[in-house]
């Protein structure tokens, strides 16, 4: 819900959603990192450290998520390869967000 809040411009909304996500299954790296993105996007940064603090103890996939949401292209592909590497095989659900594909089409990605 969040990632379609995203891409609709409707970051309010997403912000809400990704709260509701992390309330739910705060021990799940995408929601943490959605939730992270969305807020750095909003400039709320209050929460935004302790987040990213968690991230670092979590899957790549939150962290994906925190640097596509932040237009961080390359440095969302290094945890993609990441997540590859590490044979982290949920990730292709996620390839259909208009973010992803910008991501997978760049050059950086065909190393």
């Amino acid at each position: 819900m969040s990632v379609i809040c995203v891409e609709l411009g409707r970051i309010e909304e997403a912000r809400q959603a990704a709260e509701k996500s992390v309330r739910a299954a705060p021990w799940r790296s995408s929601t943490v990192g959605l939730l992270a993105g969305i807020l750095a996007r909003l400039g709320e940064v209050d929460r935004l450290d302790a987040l990213v603090a968690r991230l670092r103890e979590m899957a790549p996939l939150g962290f994906f998520w925190y640097h596509l949401l932040r237009s961080e292209i390359e440095v969302a592909v290094d945890y993609y390869a990441k997540m590859i590497e590490r044979r982290q095989l949920n990730w292709p659900r996620h390839l259909s967000s208009s973010r992803c594909a910008r991501a997978h089409a760049g050059p950086h990605l065909r190393k």
